[in-house]
């Protein structure tokens, strides 16, 4: 999932440094391929977490969902900060 990230994020930031719309928009597109993994990670961990006792989901399954929670907010204040992907400069 790491390497797909990298690479959108990579081919984003050299379509917005282009000003190439195609390719954004090809970005965009496989966008949705990393979404479903996402998606896929996500509901394997609630099928792991599922019958297992309280105690060994807060000790070893609560810092794995905080961590996705940090990760989103993380890239959510790097888009404020940037001032939006698609704002003209």
């Amino acid at each position: 999932m790491h390497e797909l990230a990298a690479i959108l994020l990579k081919d984003a930031v050299d379509a917005y440094a282009q000003r190439d719309a195609e390719r954004a928009r090809g970005v965009w597109m496989r966008d949705a391929d990393l979404d479903a993994l996402e998606d896929s990670v996500f509901r394997d961990l609630l099928t792991f977490m599922n019958g297992r006792p309280a105690q060994y989901l807060v000790l070893h399954a609560s810092p794995v969902l905080l961590e996705k929670y940090r990760a989103d907010r993380r890239s959510f204040h790097q888009y404020r900060r940037d001032g939006g992907l698609y704002r003209d400069r």
